[in-house]
């Protein structure tokens, strides 16, 4: 009997140390898989829309069940969003209804690190693609049977999805298609748009995801936080270009410059402390052309609806500027085509031949026109004659880095501030050249 109880004591000691180091576990290295992977999952588990729902740290990129091995693999855009569900798995304060073993949580671990497709950042930051297609028809140009039937047919050929919610408002009908991942939904929409069957529809992405929830605080309209900074005064007659090398930030990335007036810019930053850091440097100097007015830098508030899947599509690696590789016909593809064919996504401001890599640089003013670019050529559109060589040339295209073009110190000749009302005023000279003399570098 003794040995009994010494035998069942021991059991108990190895089981609350077992089960005790699977609450308190967690990564000790800064999160980089995007994953999170549930395990041992009874017989008979199906996941559904409801899981996803369930899931309030960030936007789910996919969900995907294994059956064979009963396992979930649940994958957000960031690392972040993976660790805060793991350590919530962990803690037990999250839990599946039916995904508990012998009244216990479901063994949970992080999956293994894996990049981004280029066409999914493209569709993020340019379509606002989510898991959740929106599909509006008049109610007196429908047959909803037929439509909910056709949808349910075609959606197994572009992956897994979870719901299918029909809406009547007003002389409208709404079908929201609720697929398992975002690359499933941008597929679904690409053929839906193109098929006879939903000709007279609108199709689009829903507004949200139902488990897409804000990563950026600083993009909330808080008091005190900015990611835009206004310039104005400038030369009248400086084009973007000019703009754009004079008041390149050293001091933290931006995702888009535009004219706003004469004479006026705003420049738009990845975040408010990119653009604290700016107006930083500067207040610590300025810079002054005779005869005229003082330059203005200041806060502008925050920016458009567009900013949190911009602010998306940067984290994940997006930039300004795209890379055309494998050129080998140069003729064929030349600086002077390739800008006056980019030109249909944006205006392009920079490009550059890069013979040793036989690539080409094209740099915009906006991060989204190079979504655009990105997301019109991965797409592989045959029937768009502008880019069809490009396709048949078998070119490939992906985000590169922005080119390091800040002003020349020639150009430019330092004096102490002024604060003028609270607004931070910057002078401008140039000691050599107008700025507006200063041509694109083009190598």
């Amino acid at each position: 009997m003794r040995w009994m109880n010494h035998r069942v004591a021991r059991q108990c000691f190895l089981f609350d140390k077992r089960f005790n180091s699977t609450l308190s576990t967690t990564p000790q290295t800064p999160p980089t898989s995007r994953t999170v992977v549930i395990e041992d999952l009874p017989r008979g588990f199906r996941p559904t829309s409801t899981l996803l729902r369930r899931i309030k740290e960030g936007t789910v990129e996919e969900l995907d069940y294994d059956p064979h091995n009963q396992r979930v693999y649940l994958s957000f855009l960031h690392p972040q969003p993976a660790l805060s569900v793991y350590e919530r798995f962990k803690a037990g304060s999250l839990s599946l209804r039916s995904g508990r073993v012998d009244g216990q949580p479901a063994p949970v671990r992080m999956g293994k690190p894996k990049p981004l497709p280029v066409k999914l950042v493209a569709g993020i930051s340019d379509q606002n693609a989510n898991r959740v297609l929106v599909i509006g028809f008049q109610a007196s140009n429908v047959d909803i049977e037929a439509i909910k039937e056709k949808i349910f047919t075609d959606a197994r050929k572009f992956g897994k999805y979870g719901a299918l919610d029909v809406q009547s408002r007003g002389r409208s009908v709404l079908f929201r298609v609720y697929f398992y991942s975002i690359e499933s939904a941008m597929t679904a929409k690409q053929h839906w748009s193109e098929d006879r069957a939903f000709a007279k529809a609108g199709i689009s992405f829903a507004s949200y995801d139902p488990c897409d929830f804000i990563l950026f605080s600083h993009h909330k309209k808080r008091d005190g936080l900015y990611d835009r900074v206004l310039v104005r005064n400038l030369p009248v007659d400086m084009g973007i270009t000019g703009a754009i090398f004079l008041l390149q930030p050293e001091l933290g990335r931006f995702r888009n410059i535009f004219k706003v007036g004469e004479g006026s810019y705003a420049i738009t930053f990845y975040s408010h402390e990119a653009a604290s850091r700016y107006l930083d440097a500067a207040a610590s100097n300025y810079i002054r052309e005779p005869g005229m007015e003082k330059i203005e830098a200041m806060a502008h508030g925050n920016t458009d609806a567009k900013s949190k899947r911009v602010s998306d599509a940067a984290q994940l690696g997006a930039t300004r500027t795209v890379v055309l590789t494998d050129i080998d016909d140069y003729q064929r593809f030349s600086q002077d085509r390739v800008r006056e064919d980019f030109k249909a996504f944006g205006e392009p401001y920079h490009t550059a031949w890069k013979p040793e890599s036989r690539a080409m640089h094209i740099t915009f003013s906006d991060m989204v026109h190079a979504s655009r670019a990105i997301h019109r050529i991965e797409s592989r559109i045959r029937s768009d004659k502008a880019f069809s060589d490009y396709v048949e040339a078998g070119l490939s295209i992906t985000f590169g880095p922005e080119p390091d073009a800040p002003p020349s110190p020639a150009l430019v000749e330092i004096k102490p501030l002024r604060l003028k009302k609270g607004k931070i005023t910057t002078d401008i000279s140039t000691s050599r050249r107008s700025p507006v003399q200063k041509s694109t570098a083009v190598s």
